[in-house]
């Protein structure tokens, strides 16, 4: 059961750092194994939208993914897909009224608010790089909150991974189907996908979250029942550059890893 005043006191309490106007709110949430009810998660999602909403022009983004169509006969459509794997929050957001997602068969978005057609109409076929909604959020004021787990929520740093290049990741083609309007499509899509070798294994993100406290561009939230983490979101974007440029192995947990002698291609 959530610790209803101590969860309404941390949304109050990140509320009074929003300061620039027009605000963008991107929010993750992973509460998976915190061991509750529907009901709380419910109460969780109404409180955390109404009250983001009450910021003048205020835009709520959530990722709505359909990681799970990859490799399969399936057919996209957006106002009817479920999001794959991106948690409670996200299927909230993308069943209300009024919310735009993004046409993309395999990482959409799905917003509300001021900016949602702009932010999300006319998007590319990769999932990361230039122009992607990743990309697009630094030209507003953008705040990321994530609740629960952000280790396995991070998101944004696939998209700093896409732009630097790192060696352990390539663009893989996928075609799909994506119904538009009464046509169903099928059209080629590129995803920055995992080299698939034993050798390679993910950190989930502890090195680069433990950074990211440490440096106060995230910051902690503490709840009974689970953490929420906050970050200005250029601010964010630009420390995972910094740690990326420094160190492009950082995601993975063994770091020793030589990929010209380790892996073949």
């Amino acid at each position: 059961m959530i610790d209803v005043d101590n969860f309404k006191k941390n949304i109050q309490s990140i509320k009074i750092k929003i300061k620039k106007k027009n605000p963008v709110f991107f929010l993750s949430a992973n509460l998976f194994s915190y061991g509750l009810y529907a009901d709380d998660l419910n109460y969780i999602a109404d409180y955390l939208i109404r009250e983001l909403t009450k910021f003048k022009n205020s835009t709520i983004i959530v990722p709505t993914a359909t990681l799970n169509i990859l490799e399969t006969k399936k057919t996209f459509e957006k106002n009817k897909s479920k999001s794959s794997r991106m948690g409670f929050l996200s299927e909230y957001v993308r069943k209300k009224n009024n919310v735009v997602r993004s046409n993309h068969p395999v990482w959409s978005f799905s917003a509300l608010g001021f900016y949602s057609k702009k932010i999300t109409k006319n998007i590319p076929k990769t999932c990361y790089g230039q122009n992607s909604i990743f990309d697009r959020l630094l030209s507003y004021n953008t705040f990321y909150i994530c609740l629960g787990d952000v280790r396995r929520s991070l998101a944004p740093i696939h998209y700093v991974e896409q732009m630097v290049g790192v060696p352990y990741r390539f663009f893989k083609e996928f075609k799909l189907k994506m119904k538009v309007g009464k046509k169903i499509k099928t059209e080629n899509y590129y995803f920055y996908a995992m080299v698939n070798s034993k050798k390679i294994k993910r950190d989930d993100n502890n090195k680069v979250v433990k950074i990211l406290v440490k440096k106060k561009i995230m910051k902690i939230f503490k709840n009974k029942n689970f953490n929420i983490y906050f970050s200005d979101y250029k601010k964010l974007i630009h420390e995972l550059f910094k740690l990326l440029d420094k160190n492009p192995k950082i995601y993975l947990r063994d770091e020793k890893i030589n990929f010209q002698k380790n892996l073949k291609f």
